[in-house]
């Protein structure tokens, strides 16, 4: 008993050690008003509620969720009754840590060391706390990225076929969770197909399987959103920012990663582009080691991501967007560092250890700056979002509480998500300023209530002036955060 205990624990003392103090933090900040909630969150909330009552897959508003995979509310319907959120994040991100700890051992050249101090900046930087405070499906997504990795990399040492079956799975429920999860797919029908001791004809077989178990669940997904809704992922429109403004956020986002400027930011973006694919030249006449895996997963979300949000409008690209490429991000610096130690040059040794280390405090700095300043408003009033004290305190949502709305009035918001969290009611959101269809459908209704709130103004729907221009006020109540407006 005594010598299992010693293999589970001490090969991952490291990992056992990061991930209670990731644990410990996701529970600091999450103290004042339990997980963090956006927009989005309320979405896979409702949704995951509604499956839990009724085995229903529809959001706050009524309508059948649309524009999200349908795999994360049903993870959430399926542990609501075991754990509590903040210990749901605390468990996947210690997941998250066990896995990177599984990865960088796997690497050809890795360091004991070194790989403590990656998994201690894992644990505790304000990229990764972000969001592992806040009910989003980037904590799955990010624990299946990693699960995949292992996987395509267990397949890759023999392509035995119960192996391929395996890791197909696991990517059948990342492209579940997020759409995004598509590059993924992309990233292993590539590894698959360059298998270097396969044959054509078992890479062809290999590779339809893999593509037939891994888009099944989202091939479904699409389906039946397409018959619910006539659109395959919800309305999509036109993006607004070029790929290079697309770019520049990107780095604006490796600057939050790391204590850099934009400028140095693209430069090292670019590097690690050009890294990833030396990393894949190197080896592709080699096994399919797995450093070539991240590479690929890295260059993979990196171009898709970039791309889509060049064609599509999205929110500014974002932490939250960009951070499913961060841990093969870091992991291919850790690989970079490890050869450099393990030189048989002292020259080439000592320079990579003294350029670790300065590099090393300098970006521990950085991150505890960052969560410094994150800190200073959520020990005081919440992780912001719905969570936080200026939504749970609303005067306006304390008064719908109280006094119900009839279930039959038809009701609109510019927050109806907040709405729905606030007081389990679902309304319409109001419609967007650049979608015709939905501001007619709007104007068509003979009367209505809208619920505004003053910090939920959203530039993308129509003004307050626009939604009563064409109608009549029967009466309105003002409070210090919203209006209640009953029209005509």
């Amino acid at each position: 008993m005594k010598e299992k205990l010693n293999r589970i624990f001490f090969p991952y003392a490291d990992a056992w050690l990061t991930s209670s103090l990731a644990s410990f933090l996701i529970f600091l900040f999450t103290r004042h008003s339990g997980i963090g909630l956006s927009p989005d969150s309320i979405a896979y909330l409702s949704t995951a509620e509604h499956i839990a009552r009724s085995f229903s897959f529809t959001d706050f508003s009524g309508a059948p969720l649309i524009n999200f995979p349908l795999g994360y509310p049903i993870f959430l319907a399926c542990t609501k009754w075991f754990f509590s959120y903040p210990l749901l994040n605390a468990l996947l991100f210690s997941g998250a840590l066990f896995l990177n700890a599984a990865i960088m051992r796997r690497m050809r050249f890795t360091n004991t060391y070194i790989r403590f101090f990656f998994l201690l900046l894992f644990a505790c930087c304000a990229p990764l706390l972000e969001v592992y405070g806040m009910l989003w499906s980037e904590t799955l997504f990010l624990f299946l990225i990693l699960l995949l990795l292992l996987s395509l990399q267990q397949y890759a040492l023999d392509a035995n076929i119960k192996k391929l079956v395996l890791a197909s799975l696991v990517c059948s429920l990342l492209c579940s969770v997020r759409y995004a999860g598509i590059s993924f797919l992309l990233a292993g029908i590539t590894i698959v197909f360059f298998q270097p001791n396969s044959n054509w004809l078992k890479k062809i077989k290999h590779g339809l399987i893999f593509v037939f178990i891994a888009s099944s669940l989202t091939a479904s997904n699409v389906l039946r959103n397409r018959f619910v809704s006539g659109t395959l992922t919800g309305v999509r429109q036109e993006a607004l920012r070029s790929i290079w403004e697309n770019i520049h956020d990107t780095a604006t986002v490796i600057s939050y990663w790391l204590p850099t400027t934009n400028t140095i930011s693209i430069i090292i973006l670019v590097f690690v582009v050009l890294l990833s694919i030396i990393v894949i030249i190197y080896s592709f006449l080699k096994e399919t080691t797995i450093e070539r895996i991240l590479a690929l997963f890295f260059l993979c979300y990196i171009g898709f991501i970039l791309v889509i949000a060049s064609i599509s409008r999205f929110e500014t690209l974002s932490n939250r967007l960009l951070i499913p490429a961060f841990f093969p991000f870091f992991l291919l610096w850790y690989h970079i560092i490890c050869i450099g130690i393990a030189s048989s040059k002292k020259m080439v040794r000592w320079c990579t250890i003294t350029l670790f280390s300065i590099s090393y405090i300098i970006t521990m700095h950085h991150q505890y700056q960052q969560n410094k300043i994150a800190w200073e408003g959520i020990a005081y009033a919440g992780i912001p979002g719905y969570a936080e004290d200026m939504w749970t305190r609303s005067a306006i949502l304390a008064h719908i509480r109280k006094n119900p709305i009839s279930k039959t009035s038809v009701i609109y918001s510019n927050a109806n998500d907040a709405l729905y969290y606030g007081t389990k009611r679902n309304a319409k959101a109001l419609p967007h300023k650049d979608i015709q269809r939905e501001i007619n459908s709007y104007d068509q209704e003979s009367s209505l209530i809208l619920v505004w709130f003053f910090y939920g103004e959203n530039s993308d729907l129509i003004s307050l002036h626009r939604a009563l221009q064409k109608r009549s006020v029967r009466k309105s109540y003002q409070f210090n955060d919203g209006l209640l407006i009953y029209c005509q």
